[in-house]
C-alpha cells in the first residue's frame, strides 16, 4: 500500500483527521461524523479502522470518493475544505498531501492541514547566502511551496543594519531531509548565532477537520 499515514494523525484528538460520514453496522445507515468519530489505524491504502467514542463502535471501513448521502455499508468519507470554504471529497491520504476527487474523474494532489498537526520546527543553522538555507533536525513535514514564518533567531541583526529573518514569511524551495531554502531571502550581511523556529508549516492546505 506504500508508505502508511503517520499514526500521530489518528485518534480522538483536537489535531486528528475527522470522519465526515460513515455507513457502519452499528448505525445501519449513513450518519454524519462528530468530533469523536475518528480513524484508529490504517489497514490498506483505502481501508481504515474507524471508531466513534460516543456510540461505542469501531469497524474497518473503506474511504471512498462519494458525496454525502450516497454511502453504502462499509464505507466512509472525509470532507476536505479549502481556504475559500469549498468542500472536496478526500480520496487518498498521505503524510503531507492528499488526493481530492472531482466531478470529471481527475484528481488533485494538495497539502492538507489541521491545527497542531505540523508543529513549529527548531532551527539549528542558517547559511550566509542568497537565498538562505535553513537547517532543522527533520524537514519531512515541510513541502516545496509552503509559506513559513521565521522567528526567535539569535544573531540575525545585519552587519550593515539591514533587517534580519525574524518576523518575516518566506516560500520554501529545494527541500531535503534536513534543509530548505527561503525564497527571496538574503543573509549575506547577517550573522546567525543560534536558535529560532519555523512556523506555519502546512498552513493554507486543505482542512481535514470538517466535522
Amino acid at each position: 500500500m506504500g508508505r502508511p499515514l503517520n499514526k500521530k494523525y489518528f485518534g480522538d484528538a483536537v489535531d486528528s483527521i475527522k470522519v465526515s460520514h460513515s455507513f457502519n453496522a452499528f448505525d445501519g445507515a449513513e450518519t454524519a461524523g462528530g468530533e469523536d468519530t475518528y480513524i484508529i489505524s490504517q489497514r490498506s491504502s483505502n481501508k481504515f479502522l474507524v471508531a466513534d467514542t460516543s456510540d461505542g463502535w469501531e469497524e474497518i471501513l473503506t474511504l471512498v470518493d462519494k458525496d454525502a448521502g450516497s454511502l453504502v455499508a462499509g464505507e466512509f468519507r472525509i470532507d476536505g475544505v479549502d481556504a475559500e470554504g469549498t468542500a472536496y471529497n478526500v480520496v487518498r491520504l498521505y503524510n503531507r498531501t492528499l488526493r481530492l476527487g472531482s466531478a470529471d474523474g481527475t484528481f488533485l494532489k494538495e497539502p492538507w492541514s489541521v491545527a497542531g498537526a505540523f508543529p513549529a520546527l527548531a532551527i539549528t543553522g542558517v547559511s550566509i547566502a542568497a537565498p538562505a538555507v535553513v537547517t532543522v533536525a527533520d524537514a519531512s513535514t515541510v513541502l516545496n511551496g509552503d509559506t513559513v514564518t521565521i522567528d526567535g533567531i539569535v544573531g540575525t541583526a545585519g552587519t550593515d543594519g539591514t533587517e534580519g529573518l525574524n518576523g518575516n514569511s518566506y516560500v520554501v524551495a529545494n527541500v531535503t531531509g534536513t534543509t530548505f531554502e527561503l525564497v527571496g531571502s538574503d543573509t549575506q550581511t547577517l550573522v546567525y548565532t543560534s536558535g529560532g523556529t519555523v512556523s506555519g508549516i502546512g498552513g493554507g492546505g486543505i482542512d481535514v477537520q470538517a466535522s
